[in-house]
């Protein structure tokens, strides 16, 4: 499967649509007389278990208000173009080596936005490329060359008026390395969430999500206090958490958990209006349906954790172009039902560099 008619795909979608979403219009929520927020875009994140981290919390999921704080700006891009690369490394099981690069595309298009209500349209496609002489030691299979991961959901999100604000995501797609050869390879991910106020500025969160390609394949609830004690910090603390701390205007740190170990942390200093500077901390997870698979349940993990540090450059009209440099080390690949029990086909990775570009665009 090439990954240019997906591209193209998603780029007549971005030249019909990208004029509404640079038109439309930011309305105003109102949520209280003294604490009037602008309504924004909700982010786009390109996996599911990065989806219940960024799309559960409180300044994601709704407007930013006396319920929830700031987030990085990153998180809240409706449009992300993202290039990577890791050059050959050594298997640390078997004899050979592994090299991996990528491109994905996201995309988020207002269908109506309106004061205290949102309908979003999304779509993503991430092309995963796997170089290896190396197989898979149990099945004795060769190690997929390429993976796909392609879907297309709603978003609603909805102030109401006893000052609750509910709302849901859906997605449906496929993730495996023969996307859509068979009912076997689709997947669909849901997450649906009410934020309740509690006194002047804080609230608590329930959320219910559900991913067969995450970590933990079954319904998973959260339940979080949404604690802001000033306009410096806010706090989600309970399931799934985060923080956001920005103890002046160049300065902030940002600090998510979603179970089992999706960690995410990062902090930026701006050295200017248009430069910044970056570093952080990540546990990824990416989970894939392969077609060949002999047990229907069975799911293939790529796993790794890595330190980051980076560059960005704002440019014109709210884009902003980034070059990501991370360690990547405790890398996996295996196939089980769980992410936690009955493992087989491991393969570990030497730690080794990775390289990434990415340009998005934010209002």
């Amino acid at each position: 499967m090439s990954l240019r008619w997906p591209l193209l795909t998603m780029g007549v979608l971005l030249l019909t649509y990208g004029p509404c979403i640079g038109a439309a219009e930011e309305p105003t929520v109102a949520i209280a007389a003294s604490d009037r927020a602008v309504l924004r875009l909700p982010p786009v994140e390109p996996y599911a278990a990065r989806e219940a981290e960024a799309m559960l919390d409180s300044e994601a999921t709704s407007a930013p208000s006396r319920l929830g704080g700031r987030m990085d700006g990153t998180a809240r891009s409706p449009l992300k173009l993202q290039l990577f690369w890791s050059p050959a490394q050594d298997l640390s099981t078997q004899p050979g080596e592994l090299t991996m690069s990528g491109e994905s595309l996201d995309l988020a298009v207002p269908l109506r936005i309106e004061p205290g209500r949102v309908w979003l349209a999304t779509a993503g496609i991430h092309s995963l490329r796997l170089g290896s002489n190396g197989r898979l030691p149990d099945t004795l299979a060769e190690i997929p060359d390429e993976l796909w991961r392609v879907t297309a959901g709603v978003m609603h999100f909805r102030d109401l008026d006893n000052g609750y604000q509910v709302g849901g995501i859906l997605n449906v797609g496929s993730a495996s390395d023969d996307p859509f050869a068979s009912w076997r390879e689709t997947t669909a991910n849901a997450i649906g969430f009410v934020n309740v106020p509690y006194g002047e500025r804080d609230g608590w969160s329930f959320s219910l999500f559900y991913s067969p390609t995450s970590q933990l394949p079954f319904p998973v609830p959260g339940m979080a206090y949404l604690w802001r004690p000033d306009e410096t910090m806010s706090a989600q603390i309970g399931i799934p958490f985060s923080l956001d701390y920005r103890p002046t205007a160049a300065f902030s740190l940002a600090v998510s958990y979603t179970p089992l170990t999706n960690v995410k942390l990062i902090a930026r200093q701006k050295l200017s209006d248009a430069w910044s500077v970056y570093g952080g901390y990540a546990i990824t997870n990416d989970t894939y349906w392969l077609a060949d698979r002999a047990d229907d349940d069975e799911r293939f993990y790529i796993f790794d954790q890595r330190l980051t540090m980076g560059l960005e450059r704002s440019l014109a009209l709210g884009l902003r172009l980034e070059f990501t440099a991370a360690y990547v080390f405790d890398r996996q690949l295996f196939q089980a039902e769980s992410f936690t029990r009955d493992r087989r086909d491991e393969i570990g990775i030497d730690p080794g560099v990775l390289g990434m570009a990415t340009i998005s665009w934010s209002r």
